[in-house]
């Protein structure tokens, strides 16, 4: 764990690092005064294959890994995303 780095930081980490869902390739977190967020990074090009309006399959990526989060790392956390072509990531 990082000096500063809280232990549900860490456990969001950790719990973040080992979840895997087709579509996400990243994640980030953020800490603030109202607590934690977790951003996704989902693949624009995953979501247009799908052919479903993009907004709502983000958004039950979005509501299932909160309700994970909640599950295993015992947090009640914001789960936001960003769309990006995961080919450009690497």
């Amino acid at each position: 764990m990082k000096k500063n780095e809280s232990r549900e930081s860490s456990l969001l980490h950790s719990f973040m690092d080992t979840f895997d869902s087709e579509g996400i390739c990243g994640y980030f977190i953020i800490e603030d005064e109202k607590g934690f967020q977790v951003i996704l990074v989902i693949d624009v090009n995953w979501l247009k294959a799908k052919g479903i309006e993009r907004s709502n399959l983000a958004g039950v990526l979005r509501n299932q890994i909160k309700r994970e989060i909640k599950s295993w790392v015992g947090l009640d956390v914001y789960v936001g995303s960003i769309e990006k072509n995961c080919n450009d990531l690497s």
